[in-house]
């Protein structure tokens, strides 16, 4: 997989609440973050005085920020008016190659900054109430890494049967120059791996 490009992650508001979404405009960067609390349970009888914490008790949490240029565009305007109404809205964001995450965020924090010599910038951050759709890992991506992991058309190991004279083999002796382990079931085509001497064992 290759690198993706910064700014193919977008981050969108819907703007009217019927499903419409905007693009945040004036954004150079944008960050998604989880987050998941932990809950310790360690007490006095714990293994080795070690941490113990509970399996799927934590809060689970998402936030989103985003810095860039204030443009005055209709995004900025429907932030504006959700911040100071407290509004619980959907936000989507686009990871490239990952997959969208999507859930009501309300905007918990919203920032005007400006110097005599630059642009008027903004920051904003919002709180997830709860995701409703989570990414998930592309087909072919998985697809990739299968084909990876395989070796190259021509390369795979065959392992030949093998004959041995005057042994069927479906019978091995007990006991022989390895030290007289048995054969493990299911083995006999493969005695020389088994074999730590690299020969043929025999009574």
């Amino acid at each position: 997989m290759t690198a993706q490009k910064g700014k193919d992650l977008l981050l969108k508001v819907d703007s009217d609440g019927a499903g419409s979404f905007t693009t945040v405009a004036g954004l150079r960067a944008r960050t998604l973050a989880f987050n998941a609390a932990s809950v310790d349970i360690t007490d006095q009888e714990s293994t080795g005085r070690w941490r113990e914490l509970l399996e799927g008790a934590g809060i689970k949490t998402a936030r989103i920020t985003g810095s860039g240029i204030f443009k005055d565009a209709g995004s900025d305007e429907t932030l504006r008016s959700y911040f100071f109404n407290g509004t619980v809205r959907a936000f989507r964001v686009i990871v490239p190659e990952l997959g969208t995450i999507e859930g009501p965020f309300q905007i918990a924090s919203l920032e005007y900054a400006g110097q005599h010599d630059g642009e008027v910038s903004f920051d904003l951050q919002g709180q997830v109430r709860q995701c409703r759709q989570l990414p998930r890992l592309p087909a072919r991506a998985g697809q990739r890494l299968h084909a990876e992991r395989r070796q190259p058309p021509g390369q795979e190991r065959r392992q030949e049967p093998v004959q041995v004279s005057g042994v069927s083999p479906s019978v091995w002796p007990a006991a022989g120059r390895c030290g007289g382990r048995r054969r493990p079931r299911g083995i006999a085509r493969q005695a020389p791996r088994y074999c730590p001497s690299r020969h043929l064992c025999r009574a």
